[in-house]
């Protein structure tokens, strides 16, 4: 094989790796990943921070840094987070995640919709309109959701 030949192999080579490593990367920084991470690593201590709000009615404004939006429900109460979102009104989307102490999923701010299973671990709701979203358990009692509006 020529040499010409060979440095154009190596160059094509590098470059596949580099989209394959930009891929990868990317791939572990998506919102749910990101969330999945934080609640496997932190889940101990959000529980008892959560279980104290639901036994008091209030939380705090933020958990961590992180946002947390309130006490949603009557029967099936969660405690609801905010991670991170874009988008202006009408084509927003919202990631985030909740506590379930009675590890029930549940729609966006626990909702009047009725949620639809996909998997044994993946929802979907329909909302009014084009409004909607998913949610996906991470773990026992913890459940990740997107919402877009």
């Amino acid at each position: 094989m020529p040499k010409s030949m060979i440095k154009i192999a190596r160059r094509l080579a590098m470059v596949a790796f580099g989209i394959l490593l930009i891929i990868v990367i990317c791939s572990m920084l998506t919102p749910y990943k990101r969330i999945s991470r934080y609640i496997n690593r932190n889940h101990e201590n959000m529980e008892l921070a959560c279980e104290g709000y639901l036994v008091s009615g209030e939380t705090d404004k933020e958990y961590d840094g992180i946002d947390i939006q309130g006490i949603f429900g009557s029967d099936k109460k969660i405690v609801q987070f905010y991670y991170t979102g874009f988008g202006i009104a009408p084509s927003s989307k919202y990631y985030g995640f909740y506590y379930s102490p009675e590890d029930i999923p549940v729609c966006y701010c626990n909702d009047r919709f009725h949620l639809s299973e996909n998997t044994n671990k993946e929802w979907s709701w329909k909302g009014d309109g084009d409004n909607g979203g998913i949610i996906r358990k991470i773990r026992d009692k913890w459940y990740y959701y997107e919402a877009w509006f």
